[in-house]
């Protein structure tokens, strides 16, 4: 059975059982369990490495200031260094009337993961009215 790092004893437990019920069976065209693995891996790394990126030009544009996903948008329509460093997912963000819906929602979900080198990573630093305020964090 193919392992993930940190995961062994679950992906041997999960695997007998599936191999056991069998839902596995390497001869056929059945599930393979973790059989996209260097596929997940080659994806996450992409997006590792956009989000990195964006995280640095997002640090070198505001350093220590927060900025709430409202004025972030606002700043994409101008500042063709933070746009060119946008992860595809966000690429709509720039077009987008929800711009700010789709950069906060992005947020949420990566606050507090590290970056590169650097552990670069999105924290929250309060609220503007009802809007988060973000900042970028080394270390």
């Amino acid at each position: 059975m193919p392992v993930i790092g940190g995961f062994e004893a679950w992906a041997r437990t999960v695997g007998g059982i599936l191999d056991h019920a069998g839902v596995l069976d390497p001869g056929s065209r059945r599930l393979e369990f973790l059989g996209n693995l260097e596929e997940m891996y080659e994806l996450a790394d992409e997006s590792t490495g956009q989000w990195e990126t964006f995280l640095q030009a997002l640090y070198d544009a505001y350093r220590d200031e927060s900025f709430t996903a409202k004025r972030l948008a606002q700043r994409l329509a101008t500042d063709q260094t933070l746009r060119d460093a946008l992860p595809d997912e966000l690429d709509t963000a720039v077009y987008s009337e929800s711009s700010s819906k789709l950069l906060g929602n992005a947020f949420r979900k990566r606050v507090q993961r590290c970056y590169g080198d650097r552990n670069l990573h999105l924290e929250r630093q309060g609220a503007e009215k009802r809007a988060t305020r973000w900042c970028v964090v080394s270390g």
